[in-house]
């Protein structure tokens, strides 16, 4: 196992119940046995202190620091009789799992600020939600499909103590549920598709947002962004899109209810499919070609950005089977073709080397996107184009014009590069934001021009943004670093 600390982050989904995710640092193979969390060296939070994954489960925390030998002590009526109600062999796992969540202490990963996620009294409390709650048994079935995989059932448990197990996709059905569907032998797989793999690294994906990536050699940056944000921030309707695309290779994006809502008359809009195409590569991250390469292409496909020019290159390219990248708009569009979640818009940045464009609107620009970035979070992400390559914004600092950011072809645990508010005005050509959260307001000089409306799709060769490995755009003029 390895002996480094692996925080993880807060989650706050745009479903009606508020999970959290993610853990730090670890690499995600392809296919390779990840190491195991080392928890135990985590540094200890006070222990009053509630995480937003236990607050957001409902769960009730003990009212004293837990006994890791007394699996009971502190247990309302309801939860004891649950406890007796199991049968002997899972009681003696569930003492095992109620020892590992009253020591367990989890921080959120720095791309998300840091700061506390889970503490003991929380772990204990999230765990006795799911046994009151009847989920011990998917638990533990999902568990025993993992084959032993010490990092994958670490990140099981570390779910299950931050509630991200509890939290409902958008038909109502419980992460852990789809998992447990995923992991029963009975539910059919697309062909290639390894069942063990895939549960691996959907986990991991939960459970270190940070460390999801865009597949090697492709231009579906926004496909691993989106992953990046949905992961964190809806993991049951994550998981969902995930499961779907696996044994079907389509996913509807509304929820079931849609149609009789549409029947009793409602004017509901009728919202798209997503479709994993082509072959699957075992070799290959296996989420990051259903869900990444899905998003990509099904983005691709939307109108928007680049020009004329662009657009009918983009048909060419398609017909020919090349691997392109996306625009803002297009990226914009194919967030929004989710059901429930935040309303998503864009603006181009002019480009730093077309003369045509005056101080004032290059002014007007660099004021407007200093305001959006102030804006952001891991919750509230904004998504930059910089040099053909998305990144998803999470902090800006006005003093030191400094980006906090996440990327998703940068290698995990490795430093990414100083990315600042110059750089986005020098090289960036887009901005994606959740027009819903925030009070900007985008002059039209910015929305009038799609020809600055670069693709992103790459990013450089060694991880982190950068011309080496952009995306198909650059075209505009744009000053590469």
């Amino acid at each position: 196992p390895a002996a480094d600390v692996k925080p993880a982050a807060d989650v706050k989904p745009a479903a009606d119940v508020k999970p959290a995710d993610a853990q730090a640092t670890d690499t995600k193979p392809a296919t390779d046995v990840k190491p195991v969390d080392a928890q135990a060296t985590d540094a200890k939070p006070a222990t009053d202190v509630k995480p937003a994954d236990a607050q957001a489960t409902g769960a009730t925390q003990p009212a004293t620091a837990p006994d890791p030998n007394d699996p009971t002590a502190g247990m309302t009526e309801d939860q004891l009789k649950a406890y007796n109600d199991l049968p002997p062999e899972d009681q003696a796992h569930y003492d095992q799992l109620h020892q590992e969540a009253a020591t367990n202490h989890q921080n959120a990963p720095a791309v998300d600020g840091g700061g506390v996620l889970a503490t003991p009294e929380s772990s204990v409390a999230a765990l006795r939600d799911l046994l009151t709650t009847g989920q011990m048994g998917d638990l533990f079935k999902v568990e025993a499909s993992l084959g032993g995989d010490q990092q994958a059932v670490s990140d099981l448990h570390k779910l299950a103590f931050r509630g991200v197990l509890g939290t409902k996709d958008f038909n109502g059905h419980t992460t852990l549920s789809t998992l447990a569907n995923l992991a029963d032998d009975k539910t059919k797989l697309l062909d290639g598709i390894d069942r063990q793999g895939l549960l691996r690294d959907v986990l991991h994906d939960l459970n270190h947002h940070e460390d999801i990536r865009q597949l090697d050699g492709s231009r579906n940056c926004s496909g691993g962004d989106a992953a990046w944000y949905m992961a964190s921030n809806q993991p049951a309707e994550y998981v969902r899109e995930v499961s779907e695309l696996a044994q079907h290779g389509e996913v509807q994006l509304e929820p079931e209810l849609a149609d009789r809502l549409r029947a009793m008359g409602l004017p509901i809009p009728e919202s798209g499919t997503r479709t994993f195409e082509g072959t699957f590569d075992p070799k290959q991250n296996a989420t990051a070609q259903l869900f990444g390469g899905g998003f990509t292409e099904a983005a691709q496909d939307q109108e928007g950005g680049g020009g004329w020019l662009s657009q009918i290159v983009d048909k060419i390219q398609q017909a020919m089977g090349v691997d392109e990248g996306v625009t803002g708009a297009q990226f914009a569009a194919e967030l929004n073709e989710g059901w429930g979640g935040a309303n998503w818009d864009t603006y181009s940045l002019p480009p730093a080397g077309d003369t045509t464009v005056s101080p004032e609107v290059r002014e007007q620009a660099r004021t407007t996107t200093e305001d959006m970035l102030k804006t952001a979070s891991r919750e509230h992400p904004v998504m930059v184009n910089i040099d053909g390559h998305f990144v998803a914004v999470t902090h800006y600092d006005p003093k030191t014009g400094n980006l906090r950011y996440y990327d998703s072809n940068a290698e995990p645990g490795q430093s990414k590069p100083r990315l600042t508010i110059d750089d986005v005005m020098e090289r960036g050509s887009s901005v994606v934001y959740q027009s819903s959260n925030v009070n900007v307001d985008v002059p039209p000089e910015l929305t009038e021009h799609p020809e600055w409306d670069d693709e992103g799709g790459g990013g450089s060769s060694g991880g982190g943004f950068g011309s080496s490995g952009g995306g198909s755009g650059g075209s505009s003029g744009r000053a590469n670093g």
